[in-house]
């Protein structure tokens, strides 16, 4: 197997694009990504995240001093925009109104106020989480070629982009902290463990052995999937990985190119850069 390391779009994907002299800048826009177990809310300037916070979605009342912490370093509040997506539909006004608290800003949503910043050639686009789209359009806005990108959180999601730019679908599966859960959850003697890199393949124990098999069969998915799209896409693509467990998986995957933090953050913003409102 290749491993296709690309430092020119490594430094692409983590560095703000030059801004061409004579225009204006682009504003601030406080961008926040409502996840199934963390909200993640973060300053984007020319795509790049400056100040990032995160809370638990369900206790979004810890949301609130942090975001008036966060906005404080806003230099151009009366400039700045707030754009939020959300795969937790409940949580959405909620969060809007701590926003408006804080900010005196109309928060824009995702699909309902801005459009998507990426085009879905899937059956049933609606139905796609504006998680997975925003961190696939983020990766290929830098790259400008097919990619793959593995969201690894509570899903983990590996989504496939063409060489034009367009969402193809990928896969869903639990992610590595979910699979541990469950399994301390629904069996009688299993324990919960703490997810760290194993020290043996094999598990000498009952923790190494969930340990080993949850972050191994992790990047054992990640690989299988990836061979996969390469075959059918007919080369091996650049994979960028993101997420709360990316550099957990991303450490030892050799295969991976990128791991870039908070990338749905970036292509919430360029929702917004993409179709100003």
């Amino acid at each position: 197997m290749e491993n296709m390391k690309n430092l020119e779009n490594l430094e692409s994907l983590t560095q703000p694009t030059a801004q061409a002299e004579g225009t204006l800048l682009v504003p601030t826009i406080l961008a926040i990504n409502i996840g199934n177990t963390t909200t993640t809310a973060g300053l984007v300037r020319d795509q790049q995240v400056e100040s990032a916070i995160s809370v638990e979605t369900r206790d979004l009342d810890s949301f609130r001093p942090q975001l008036v912490e966060l906005w404080a370093l806003v230099d151009d509040p009366g400039r700045a925009r707030v754009v939020i997506g959300s795969v937790v539909a409940e949580r959405i006004e909620p969060l809007c109104r701590i926003v408006m608290d804080v900010t005196g800003i109309d928060a824009l949503i995702l699909r309902r106020d801005v459009p998507l910043p990426m085009d879905l050639d899937v059956e049933n686009p609606d139905t796609v989480g504006v998680d997975r789209i925003c961190s696939a359009a983020a990766a290929y806005h830098r790259l400008r070629h097919a990619c793959v990108v593995a969201d690894i959180g509570t899903a983990m999601t590996v989504n496939v982009v063409s060489d034009e730019g367009v969402f193809l679908g990928g896969a869903i599966l639990p992610g590595p902290y979910t699979a541990a859960q469950s399994l301390a959850e629904h069996t009688a003697a299993l324990p919960k463990i703490k997810l760290r890199r194993p020290e043996h393949h094999i598990g000498r124990n009952t923790e190494e052995a969930i340990l080993s098999g949850v972050v191994y069969g992790t990047v054992g998915a990640l690989r299988e999937l990836t061979e996969r799209y390469a075959t059918e896409m007919g080369r091996w693509p650049q994979v960028v990985v993101t997420g709360g467990g990316a550099n957990l998986v991303a450490e030892l995957c050799e295969f991976v190119d990128n791991v870039v933090p908070h990338l749905t953050l970036m292509g919430i913003a360029l929702a917004w850069q993409k179709n100003p409102v």
